[in-house]
């Protein structure tokens, strides 16, 4: 067995909704870091709901409906106009291989020489439910994977367009808010018109084949972009002045996902959980908590003892953790009665922090004929992303 003395110093913090994290600054810390952090995820998880919300998860059918909180449904259809079920197959969510969930699927978009991508579209149109009035601020987050690299001739997918009564045709027009591709590293955000209103710029092509994570912040002032996956936490791309912009959607409004009103714009790849916030500008806390929700955690179990039964006879404390997205776990740390016990920490199995990505931990010194003992785990892996888990139990 080999010692094992990380204890982590940076845990990013943020968790997803109902699990705590742990910035392990000192023990003493410990317990009061642990509950903070717990009403601030809680708070992240409650303070908003969006507007619209698509998840894809009611297939079968040719439209799609939205569980967040006005009444609308998306239409599907392919790219000939033909109502078309275009819900992915199970598993082809964002977390499809562990919890099955579904994408929307246009994968089968074509590109064409002089016009763009040919492929499906969803949409609603001239709906009461989208009439939200004057947006002065709002969040938009999108995941999706591409099927095909973008072509670098400006004419390429929309993500989405909401606008004003039947008219929202494009994005850069009155009453509108969208987000295309314009170069294969290059995303276009406009508010109203504006060629583009903000742009986010990639050192390199985005990849294909690869859940990504979009998040687009107004708050009246500037426009925020930012970038995630499901293995990275999401980053600040771009920051674009532009103060006082109001688009009024009235009292109806139009919505696409994937293209706009011609089927010659159409992104190529997978959508889900597309949501939209009206007047509501989200922190970069808040989106990486709606990033979390879809994203694969580093997992913590086999926790003994965990308190499910009364005087669980053992001397060892031991647990597993585990990195679903093949990064290496980088840090382990657990406190015992508020006491930070890391640097006694034994590997059982699988290698060593750092270099592995399932690890099998126990510690020897656990106080006998005690009630009441408290545990604090946390562990990150490779890529900054954390998990934790605290209890009690009695010995």
């Amino acid at each position: 067995m080999k010692n094992l003395s990380v204890c982590p110093t940076d845990v990013h913090p943020m968790a997803r909704p109902g699990r705590s994290w742990g910035r392990w600054l000192s023990p003493a810390l410990t317990s009061a870091l642990m509950v903070a952090a717990s009403l601030v995820s809680s708070h992240l998880a409650q303070a908003q709901t969006p507007a619209l919300q698509f998840s894809f998860e009611d297939a079968p059918g040719t439209s799609t409906t939205n569980s967040g909180s006005v009444n609308v449904s998306l239409n599907l259809f392919n790219a000939s106009s033909v109502a078309t079920d275009l819900h992915g197959a199970i598993g082809s969510g964002v977390l499809g291989a562990l919890n099955g969930n579904r994408s929307l699927n246009f994968s089968n978009a074509t590109y064409v020489t002089s016009g763009g991508v040919n492929g499906p579209s969803a949409n609603v149109i001239n709906s009461a439910a989208l009439g939200f009035g004057n947006i002065t601020s709002f969040t938009a987050t999108e995941w999706f994977k591409e099927s095909l690299l973008p072509p670098a001739n400006g004419l390429l997918g929309r993500m989405f367009i909401l606008g004003s009564g039947s008219a929202a045709t494009d994005i850069n027009a009155a009453n509108t808010i969208g987000m295309k591709w314009q170069q294969p590293n290059q995303w276009n955000v406009s508010i109203g018109t504006g060629n583009p209103t903000a742009t986010a710029i990639f050192a390199s092509n985005l990849p294909t084949n690869q859940w990504l994570f979009m998040a687009i912040v107004y708050d009246g002032t500037n426009v925020f972009i930012y970038q995630g996956s499901d293995a990275a936490s999401t980053k600040l791309i771009s920051t674009t002045a532009a103060p006082g912009l109001v688009e009024n959607l009235g009292a109806s409004a139009s919505l696409y996902l994937g293209n706009r009103n011609t089927a010659q714009r159409a992104f190529a790849g997978w959508i889900d959980d597309f949501r939209f916030y009206t007047n509501y500008a989200g922190s970069a806390a808040f989106v990486e908590n709606i990033r979390q929700q879809s994203a694969p955690l580093p997992t913590i179990t086999g926790i003994y003892p965990d308190g499910s039964r009364l005087m669980q006879a053992t001397n060892n404390f031991t647990f597993t953790v585990a990195s679903l997205t093949g990064a290496n776990l980088t840090n382990v740390s657990l406190t015992l009665n508020s006491v930070n016990v890391s640097a006694q920490l034994q590997i059982v199995t699988n290698g060593t922090p750092g270099t592995a990505t399932n690890l099998s931990l126990t510690y020897a010194g656990l106080p006998q004929n005690r009630a009441n003992n408290t545990y604090a785990i946390a562990v990150a892996d490779a890529n900054g992303i954390p998990n934790s888990s605290a209890g009690t139990f009695d010995t």
